[in-house]
């Protein structure tokens, strides 16, 4: 309570930085100077770990109350505010301590663990991930991932939101389905387009609904880390269809995505032509055609081109 953290993404910058231990001791030390700003600082691959480490040196502090706790790595020498966790040894490090140092624990999970005597994470990392989905459901997979230390959420600059909006408010209160469908894909290519321009993916959809009298409703669904229209538009048709209860009118409709996560997608068309081949006269075409898998983002890295070039107005989407 009372205090803040921050997240600063280092990778590719030792060589003009130095170690990013270096650099966690210069903003230490500036912080301390020019401030007189203590700051508790965790280095590791990922957000989880070094959240976790931080939060260790609070806890040897007194700075925050801290669970029962045993073990664990030791901060650096000459650095007490710092506990460095080399890449490979997250999993290691977390296992002696409380499941309560893994973040967004709910707490119904909580007390499920406790029901069966799983107090440290180490004992939660001796589970396999298909024994915890089949008692946690789908929350199991993230539990498994989190007590490994793996954690795949990137380090966002303050302009990029938690979430992305779209909204849009009616004319005329409306329950036409087809128009409100419609509403639905214009909001969701917008938000695509945004995530696809960041290079993200998003694990949640939201459907917020406003009817003309003045009452709201919301409903979210899980998506499989998606950033593509058709992913997102169906997504939007279900939280619509669960979120829309009434048969009132509405007003306004407005699509939220969050829960981010770097995408590694490739979405070219087509491979690189072959060059023209001297000597038979032969021309080259696409070296390779997308697989059936790769089909649906090569469509959309099409369909982005077109829209950059000739507006959302140069395609026209069928039923």
């Amino acid at each position: 309570k009372g205090y803040g953290h921050a997240y600063l993404d280092l990778t590719g910058t030792s060589r003009l930085f130095g170690p990013a231990v270096d650099v966690a001791q210069r903003i230490q030390r500036e912080s301390s100077d020019r401030l007189g700003l203590p700051l508790a600082v965790g280095g590791a691959q990922n957000k989880l770990v070094s959240e976790a480490a931080a939060m260790i040196i609070k806890w040897r502090g007194g700075a925050v109350p801290r669970p029962d706790c045993s073990g664990g790595a030791e901060p650096r020498p000459g650095g007490e505010d710092i506990l460095d966790i080399p890449i490979g040894t997250e999993a290691r490090f977390l296992a002696p301590h409380e499941v309560t140092l893994l973040p967004e624990l709910d707490p119904r999970m909580r007390e499920r663990l406790d029901d069966y005597q799983l107090d440290r994470i180490g004992e939660v990392q001796a589970i396999s991930e298909r024994e915890l989905a089949l008692v946690f459901g789908t929350a199991g997979h993230l539990l498994h991932h989190h007590a490994m230390g793996i954690d795949p959420r990137p380090v966002l600059p303050p302009s990029v939101k938690a979430e992305f909006r779209a909204a849009h408010t009616l004319g005329d209160d409306s329950n036409d389905l087809s128009l409100l469908h419609r509403i639905l894909r214009h909001l969701t290519e917008r938000l695509g387009n945004r995530l696809r321009a960041r290079h993200l993916v998003a694990r949640r959809l939201t459907v917020h609904l406003a009817y003309s009298d003045y009452a709201t409703a919301k409903r979210s669904v899980p998506i499989g880390l998606a950033a593509l229209d058709v992913e997102l538009w169906n997504a939007a048709r279900r939280g619509f269809a669960l979120a829309r209860d009434r048969t009132v009118a509405l007003r306004a409709v407005g699509v939220t995505v969050d829960r981010f996560l770097e995408a590694d997608l490739q979405l070219e068309l087509w491979e690189a032509g072959e060059t023209e081949k001297r000597g038979n006269g032969e021309t080259g075409g696409p070296s390779s055609a997308p697989s059936r898998d790769e089909r649906p983002a090569a469509l959309q890295s099409a369909m982005d081109r077109i829209r950059g070039r000739w507006g959302v107005k140069g395609l026209r989407v069928g039923r």
